[in-house]
């Protein structure tokens, strides 16, 4: 006789498994779901951060920390004294000065070399040639090479006239010229590398733009200026690090943040939150699918009760059963969601990043997730009796408790109906909770939609953009430095390049000095908790003046700056400074469209008779807890505390201006006429413009603001007025560049922009691919979510359903038995269906709406008709419509299978429906 094998709790669960395959299967699918969700957002999320951290430290270095001119601070002492892991140094030999303004002597071209450490942390790159290996040879930035105008290729002599430094800020008396091979050109790294944290300028604070080898001696007479780059150790305060280098003579201090430098400070909160709603929708699924498949074992568990198996058995048994779906499922969902990663990071240009310890801990989260997500239903259901398993004892004591108030005559399915919603109010409420969730997400996707349609795009008139940062500073005099514009062959060499079909040239005057009979709170805003810029109009102090000594000294120094102004260069009426800008014919025209009062006649504007000014017609200022916040956009205006009408600026009124010029130098503190150029002009306003109606144009050639003067080109050279150079271009192109001659272009382009030390480059179609290309990320991931709360509000309300449908298969009969339609029944259930979707819908626009709210009261606005305002180009209504359509599609796809299952349970017969057992 064949022995029978031991009945275990493995051969338990596995004839389970078997016996129920179909609907087991169903619930791996939808665990795999789940985990593959959660998982692929995690894993995104770790391959975004990591290739950010990349581009970062591509940039910057991969330094915490660079402390400025600390000769005198060893690595060794760092390292000893706890405040660095690892310490690099960078060796500074020489520069070259360019004047670009009042107070700053910024080097055109720093030489230096590095050591090995700080060589690693560097991570320079070369897009041509090679490390200078020997004494004689440079490496040097491509700006810094285009800046200085130098036209040498690899291998070619090239000689720099350097200052020498000698220590304590000072540099030897006299230049002195070297000769180096040009062996490498270097990528781009100066103009980005600290974050702002830095606390003193000194002379020797800035960072290398051209390599020398190791084995290049300092000058005789010099002493090499020393930086040290950092990593710090766990736990260092960085104030008493900056008081620690003070104390040791170092000039300054900066900080390299990666998450500053990305913005990931801002979205912390934002990405863990999403991250925790992701992981409890995952595991209110999957504890959904479970109870269900529990429930409707309910009569096997107290038959195993009744034979007398103990509860701790029955999860045992259970819980095994749910440990073999975890060790199936979350393999297969992490595996899935790591080559959906990879597939996502490849297209987009990503770097996929999975590291073991990643991909061991995401697998045994997912198996926790499922585990803890099944112990809840097993706990729940193992406390259940034989008899309440069997005769569901535990649903009749509720029924009890249930009151009905007599009527003369009841509608049935609205009676079953609120009996459920009282018998099942816990489940009621998870489905409702899980709605609101996916209306949450279809809002901010929504709203999020509407802010990346609205982001600025590339128009063929604007293909790149370059301009001045700032090209002179100075109150009432521009301090101009003569090596900072574009010249005429910079035109020329942008308008020779290929698909070129058009340059607008921008010539902007910084300083130009407005003489105006009155001056009111429209231009100068002087309210009590607004910063304004023109404190010396005001005769006498105001309260707001009054509040400190540090702002009563500030009003009268400005105030005294002003008299002395008006005294040594005199001007008839109240002075306020604006700049000007010079623009193309085309870009005149343009400005046709935002017309707010005259006409623009470009005749009288290129014989110097007229200007154009840019004034928008309201200003509006919104309180909030750290002051005034300002908008000029005419909605946003006209809801503010405090709205500004134009009432400065009309067509036709007479223009006094005045330009006074001075070369960049040393000066005494109000003093106008000492090497000061004064040239007057006398015309009219010939019209008034509002560019913020004028879409689809980039800004960036110049600054607009409240007061700005417009002329020509032609008109500026004939009002007498002197500038330097150009200060923008933008570049129009004949049509789509491949991507050969788009890479061509954006390097010639960058190129000649940083022919200027104060150059900004756009590469306009670059950024509305990338820009587009977050777009698709962005829509992709929404899209996502609403699938994935899709597939588990389905999955959680046919599994409430279904499970409400066995334990009332015996009501159903009992109602069956005394008359009562198929119609009746269904209809209750759409009822309850209806509830379940509306309560959480109602509950998922409230979040939204106050959510929004909250920021914008937090921001200093408030009052509900603000959320509009939300949506400028995708319609608010667009938003109830998705809702809808969202909400329809749940409740169609739940109303098929609930009509498949009450006719499954109609088909029985109804003393099969009443019968226990």
């Amino acid at each position: 006789m064949k022995k029978r094998k031991a009945l275990t709790i493995n051969r338990l669960a596995l004839g389970s498994l078997r016996t129920h395959g179909r609907q087991y299967i169903a619930l791996t699918l939808g665990i795999v779901l789940a985990i593959f969700f959660a998982s692929g957002m995690l894993l995104m999320g770790g391959s975004m951060i990591h290739t950010l951290r990349e581009q970062h430290n591509q940039r910057v270095g991969s330094q915490d920390v660079a402390l400025l001119d600390a000769e005198q601070v060893t690595p060794e002492m760092l390292i000893q004294e706890g405040w660095a892991q690892k310490v690099g140094s960078i060796y500074v030999l020489g520069d070259i000065p360019r004047k670009v303004g009042y107070y700053e002597d910024k080097p055109a071209l720093v030489v230096g070399y590095y050591d090995q450490q700080a060589a690693e942390f560097m991570h320079r790159q070369y897009l041509k040639g090679r490390m200078p290996a020997k004494p004689g040879e440079i490496a040097i930035e491509r700006s810094a090479l285009n800046q200085m105008r130098l036209e040498a290729e690899l291998g070619d002599t090239i000689e720099l006239e350097l200052r020498i430094p000698k220590g304590n800020g000072e540099f030897l008396d006299k230049t002195v010229k070297k000769r180096y091979t040009l062996v490498g050109v270097l990528n781009e790294q100066r103009e980005n590398m600290y974050d702002g944290n830095r606390w003193m300028e000194g002379t020797y604070s800035e960072y290398p733009s051209a390599l020398v080898s190791d084995q290049e001696m300092v000058e005789p007479g010099g002493r090499a200026a020393v930086h040290r780059l950092l990593t710090l150790k766990p736990g260092v305060n960085l104030a008493e690090l900056e008081q620690y280098a003070r104390n040791h003579g170092c000039n300054g201090m900066d900080t390299f943040s990666f998450s500053w430098a990305n913005g990931l400070d801002g979205n912390k909160l934002l990405i863990e939150m999403l991250v925790l709603v992701l992981v409890l929708a995952a595991c209110m699924g999957i504890v959904n699918a479970f109870s269900m498949r529990l429930n409707e074992r309910r009569t096997q568990i107290g038959m195993l009760r009744a034979v007398g198996a103990t509860r701790r058995q029955i999860r045992r048994i259970f819980g095994r059963e749910a440990l073999l779906i975890a060790l199936v499922s979350a393999p297969l969902a992490v595996g899935l969601s790591c080559l959906a990663v990879w597939g996502i990071c490849e297209a987009i240009g990503y770097v996929f990043y999975l590291t073991p310890l990643f991909l061991a801990a995401d697998l045994l989260i997912s198996l926790g997730c499922v585990m803890l997500a099944a112990l809840f239903p097993l706990m729940d259901i193992s406390r259940i009796s034989p008899m309440q398993a069997v005769r569901e004892s535990a649903l009749l004591r509720m029924k009890r408790r249930i009151r009905v108030k007599p009527k003369s005559e009841f509608r049935v399915p609205a009676l079953l109906a609120r009996r459920h919603r009282k018998l099942y109010p816990h489940k009621q409420a998870g489905i409702s909770v899980m709605i609101a969730l996916s209306m949450l997400i279809i809002d901010l996707g929504y709203g999020g939609a509407d802010w990346l349609m609205r982001m600025d795009v590339y128009n063929s008139n604007q293909a790149y953009v370059m301009k001045i940062d700032s090209s002179s500073w100075g109150y009432f005099v521009d301090v101009t430095g003569l090596d900072v514009c574009y010249t005429d062959s910079d035109y020329q060499a942008i308008a020779a390049l290929p698909m070129v079909s058009d340059v607008e040239r921008t010539i902007q005057l910084d300083v130009v000095n407005m003489a105006l009979p009155k001056v009111t709170d429209y231009i100068t805003t002087p309210f009590e908790d607004w910063g304004s810029a023109h404190y010396y109009l005001l005769e006498t102090p105001t309260d707001y003046i009054y509040r400190s000594e540090d702002e009563y000294s500030y009003w009268q120094s400005e105030r005294e700056n002003y008299l002395k102004f008006l005294e040594q260069q005199p001007h008839d009426g109240q002075v306020i400074s604006r700049n000007l800008l010079a623009c193309d014919e085309t870009f005149l025209r343009k400005l046709e469209k935002c017309v707010t009062d005259g006409k623009i006649d470009l005749d009288a504007i290129n014989r110097g008779e007229e200007v154009i000014i840019q004034a928008v017609r309201r200003i509006g200022f919104t309180r909030h807890r750290e002051g005034l916040g300002m908008s000029t956009n005419p909605v946003e205006a006209d809801r503010c505390d405090i709205v500004l009408e134009n009432d400065m600026f009309f067509a036709g009124d007479e223009l006094n201006l005045s330009h006074l010029t001075r070369e960049a130098g040393d000066y005494e503190d109000g003093d106008y006429t000492t090497n000061v150029r004064r040239k007057d002009w006398n015309g009219r306003i010939g019209a008034v413009v509002d560019t913020t109606l004028l879409d689809g144009y980039n800004w960036t050639i110049g600054d607009f603001r409240e007061g700005t003067i417009i002329t020509s080109i032609a008109g500026l050279s004939a009002m007498g007025f002197e500038a330097d150079g150009y200060t923008g271009f933008s570049v129009a192109l004949s049509g789509e560049p491949d991507e050969e001659m788009a890479e061509y272009l954006h390097d010639e382009m960058e190129s000649i922009a940083q022919r200027s030390t104060q150059a900004l480059f756009s590469d306009q179609r670059q950024e509305t691919q990338d820009s587009r290309r977050s777009q698709t990320q962005v829509l992709m991931f929404v899209i996502a979510l609403i699938v994935l709360f899709f597939i588990i509000s389905v999955s959680m309300v046919n599994n409430a359903l279904t499970n409400r449908l066995r334990a009332d298969r015996r009501a159903i009969g009992t109602l069956r038995a005394v008359g009562a339609s198929m119609g009746d029944i269904v209809e209750s259930y759409l009822r309850q269906l209806a509830g379940m979707m509306g309560w959480g819908a109602l509950l998922g626009v409230l979040i939204f709406l106050f959510g929004i709210e909250g920021l914008y009261w937090i921001g200093g606005g408030g009052g509900i008709g603000y959320i509009p305002y939300l949506f400028k180009k995708l319609p608010w209504w667009g938003l109830i419509l998705m809702e809808c359509v969202y909400l329809l599609l749940i409740f169609g796809v739940c109303v098929l299978n609930l009509r498949v299952r009450i006719k499954s349970v109609m088909r029985a017969g109804i003393v099969d429906n009443i019968r226990e057992l």
